[in-house]
């Protein structure tokens, strides 16, 4: 069960100590999330955070890449995948159990694909079996992520930050397929992008097989006011998940040329976020952002009941 106006966290956090940040995403968060500790070691890193067991992925100190001589494809339906790059893991599992609601994070292939190099000095985007095998491995890894949540209500964010207007259908063609495969009726997938949206890209995302979207709002401006009826059509069944909002953001929402009751169906279908990169936060700020989130989901909480 999703409550209107409670708020989680995009992924990373500026700890080093995998436990700390398990306790602090159950003490400070209505939404726990597993934590992603890129200070703690480039394994955290969240390109490479799922590949530790795909075929010739190489991680050092000084550079991560495919060997596509040692890429040697596996028969995935059996294979027992490792989640050591997750050290909060263990953890967060346990600590889950006694909570309904949590969120996961996982890297988009597309980024990855477009992101990693291999040993010939090409992206993995340039060597289309192996983009094919990406999609099928991290399908096949995600699926066992999730059976490990099987008590809980679930929230599944692909973090996209290439995702644009110009590559939307692109994406989509990867993601549309993954979602479905991946859904069940205790499973909500959104799409969490911090690179700069437009009305075009709202659009092809509210059509998309996704229940929720997330931003950070200093890259959205006005582009999701602009199509109104595709918003509302979106909301009927999905979440608008606002990261990185101001104290005012409710006012600033009623200051809009827009009628109280389609306020009203904006807040009853939000949830809040950081803005994404607390990882490189001090913690003093991250807690800053938290008591900032608290305000506002209060504030929303009763104008709904007023409402």
């Amino acid at each position: 069960m999703i409550t209107p106006g409670v708020f989680t966290g995009v992924g990373s956090l500026p700890f080093t100590s995998a436990k700390e940040a398990v306790e602090y995403v159950f003490q400070a968060y209505e939404i726990p999330f597993l934590p992603q500790l890129p200070q703690r070691s480039l394994q955290e890193h969240m390109v490479y955070q799922f590949l530790e067991d795909f075929p010739g992925f190489v991680l050092t100190p000084s550079q991560a890449f495919i060997d596509v001589e040692k890429f040697n494809p596996e028969n995935l339906l059996n294979k027992k995948f490792s989640f050591s790059f997750y050290k909060a893991l263990p953890l967060f599992i346990k600590k889950a159990d006694s909570v309904p609601l949590i969120k996961l994070q996982i890297t988009s292939p597309y980024t990855i694909a477009n992101t990693l190099l291999c040993s010939d000095k090409q992206l993995l985007s340039d060597h289309p079996p192996l983009c094919a095998y990406l999609n099928e491995f991290l399908y096949y890894k995600v699926s066992v992520l999730l059976e490990k949540f099987r008590h809980q209500t679930l929230l599944v964010f692909f973090d996209e930050p290439m995702l644009t207007h110009r590559n939307s259908q692109e994406v989509l063609t990867v993601l549309n397929p993954l979602v479905r495969k991946l859904k069940n009726p205790t499973r909500f997938f959104g799409v969490h992008s911090c690179n700069q949206w437009s009305q075009k890209l709202f659009q092809d995302i509210f059509q998309s097989e996704f229940d929720m979207v997330n931003f950070d709002m200093k890259e959205v401006g006005e582009a999701i006011f602009e199509d109104l009826p595709s918003l509302f059509q979106f909301l009927k069944r999905g979440w608008i998940m606002w990261g990185g909002v101001g104290d005012d953001f409710i006012e600033r929402l009623k200051n809009k040329d827009l009628k109280r009751k389609e306020v009203f169906t904006i807040l009853n279908r939000s949830l809040f976020s950081l803005a994404c990169g607390t990882g490189k936060l001090s913690l003093e700020m991250e807690k800053q952002g938290v008591e900032s989130l608290k305000k506002i989901t209060k504030e929303l909480k009763r104008e709904i009941k007023v409402s």
